[in-house]
């Protein structure tokens, strides 16, 4: 096996085992994701209600509120790229970044310095961008983002079964959408958070309803709040419920979905489609767990070549059942979230890991995955796919995201000062 990039050789061991006709399709047992949406589609901002944190950009040390907390890495100034001078009108740019940051025409002291000619350069940019972002009309933008990019209107429409889960009900579906944003805004926002702690904070925004999946007590009410949660259980925005519900069947869990919304949205690796009329996976008799049944499943080598990539990290989040609440026993007999792999070709070699908190860790630290997140913000201003970002435009904006410690305002004010986003059209 070539380690230095497994993806290709999964593609390789596919083309010789199924041939290359058979490539467009993928090898799963259930109906997979679907592709990411192509663009920004038009969103309604979630009305969770949190407590703001207060950390505070630049300075070392840690900011923001006890639950969640903000890396504010000193010196996370943007890094300037020179008086490179604009493309298009200083009226303009500010127009095209506004509709993004706020979701909004511009306004106010951004919009006079346009209007008066003085914003002429990149650089001149920056304050600005600045500006929008500490106004509280940028949640709205930045709460657009994070619902697109992780899909959570769809948990709306994410149906289960009554019987087997009556606590997922249309207030709950909500509480959990609004709790990914709500987390995922406060932390970029309000907080000078990061990457890796939008990754791996052991905390969030939760209500009463959400309680009771968290197995927290001492909250009540409808409004969400700043919670600390258990490390060895939560990590991040991947094992909020929200995400975990999102990925998985009416009745059960399932790895294969949650190991291909990894794939996908995290280390934008597009997944192919599944087999037309492949027979679902029989329920696995009692005693027997679901990744057992699965991995039983597989035992054929085409089979085994696709799922190679995608399904260890979505066995990671066995210790979570379909609406996302902790467990330790799948159908009788103990989770197993140990001895998986995670494939990532900036590696030298598959990263060895158990469980999720050790998963997002992973991703935390992974090139693929830091690049991924800026090829995200890219595809969401430019209404694509990240798919269709090429290297060469990620490569100066993941730099500049990686020299301020990954923190997600200025990976925000490296996309909108870009030669891609400031193009002529």
């Amino acid at each position: 096996m070539t380690t230095s990039n497994p993806r290709k050789w999964v593609q390789e061991s596919v083309l010789a085992t199924m041939g290359a006709a058979l490539f467009a399709f993928g090898c799963d047992n259930t109906a997979l994701v679907g592709a990411q949406d192509g663009g920004p589609p038009t969103m309604t901002t979630g009305t969770g209600q949190g407590s703001a944190g207060t950390g505070k950009t630049g300075g070392a040390g840690t900011g923001g509120s006890s639950a969640v907390g903000g890396d504010g890495a000193a010196g996370t100034t943007s890094v300037p790229t020179g008086a490179e001078p604009l493309q298009i009108s200083g009226l303009e740019a500010i127009t095209r970044i506004a509709a993004v940051v706020w979701n909004a025409s511009p306004d106010g002291d951004v919009l006079v310095q346009a209007e008066q000619g003085h914003l002429t350069t990149k650089n001149d940019l920056f304050g600005p961008i600045h500006t929008m972002l500490a106004d509280p009309r940028a949640a709205t933008g930045v709460g657009k983002f994070y619902r697109w990019w992780l899909n959570l209107d769809a948990i709306a429409t994410t149906s289960k079964d009554a019987q087997v889960f009556p606590a997922y009900t249309p207030a709950l579906q909500a509480d959990m959408a609004n709790e990914t944003e709500t987390f995922a805004v406060t932390l970029t926002l309000k907080t000078s958070g990061t990457y890796t702690t939008l990754l791996t904070s052991p905390s969030s925004f939760v209500n009463a309803r959400l309680a009771g999946i968290y197995g927290v007590t001492g909250i009540s009410g409808d409004t969400l709040q700043a919670t600390a949660l258990d490390p060895s259980q939560r990590a991040g925005l991947l094992t909020q419920p929200g995400l975990q519900a999102l990925v998985s069947l009416p009745t059960r869990n399932s790895p294969t979905r949650r190991g291909v919304y990894v794939e996908e949205r995290f280390l934008c690796s597009p997944v192919p489609a599944s087999p037309a009329n492949l027979p679902a996976l029989a329920p696995p008799p009692a005693g027997t767990t679901l990744r057992a049944a699965i991995k039983q499943d597989e035992t054929m080598a085409a089979c085994a070549a696709c799922h190679i990539l995608f399904d260890d990290p979505g066995f990671a989040f066995e210790t979570f059942d379909a609406i996302g609440r902790w467990r330790t026993n799948d159908n009788g007999a103990p989770v197993d979230v140990s001895g998986l792999l995670l494939y990532d070709e900036t590696l030298t070699a598959p990263t060895h890991f158990a469980g999720p908190i050790q998963l997002a860790n992973d991703l935390a630290a992974s090139v693929r995955a830091q690049q991924c997140m800026a090829r995200q913000w890219l595809a969401f201003v430019g209404g694509t796919t990240s798919d269709q970002i090429d290297d060469a435009t990620v490569a100066p904006i993941y730099t500049t995201f990686k020299e301020s410690n990954f923190n997600l305002q200025e990976l925000i004010v490296a996309v909108l000062t870009s030669d891609a986003f400031l193009a002529k059209h």
